[in-house]
């Protein structure tokens, strides 16, 4: 079975795969939380916010069976 690995979060809100791909997204922030990855601040007023976005692959083992959904935030770094 071939699952599509979505691009923008869009179109793993509207996958068929939907609540695997959230349940990765969950997972991910959860992981996040637990590590102190982040902390939220206020916007300085005249610095440029770096963006992020969500990357979506599709692992699978070794005989090539489904292993998980992965979902990871990444800052963008190039901006």
């Amino acid at each position: 079975m071939e699952i599509e690995e979505p691009t923008p979060y869009e179109e793993a809100v509207e996958s068929p795969n939907y609540q695997e791909w959230m349940d990765a997204v969950r997972d991910e922030l959860d992981s996040m939380t637990r590590n102190e990855v982040w902390e939220l601040v206020d916007h300085p007023p005249g610095h440029k916010v770096i963006g992020n976005k969500w990357v979506f692959k599709v692992k699978r083992r070794a005989d090539g069976s489904l292993d998980k959904f992965k979902a990871r935030l990444v800052a963008k770094g190039y901006t």
